[in-house]
């Protein structure tokens, strides 16, 4: 159980990070 909750947690937070670089990205452009 504790794997699994890590696993998800760490890919959620890798896809916040994506958007927020996006975010970024789009505002600079």
């Amino acid at each position: 159980d504790q794997l699994l909750l890590l696993y998800l947690s760490s890919i959620t937070r890798t896809q916040l990070s994506l958007a927020e670089k996006l975010n970024t990205a789009a505002q600079i452009l």
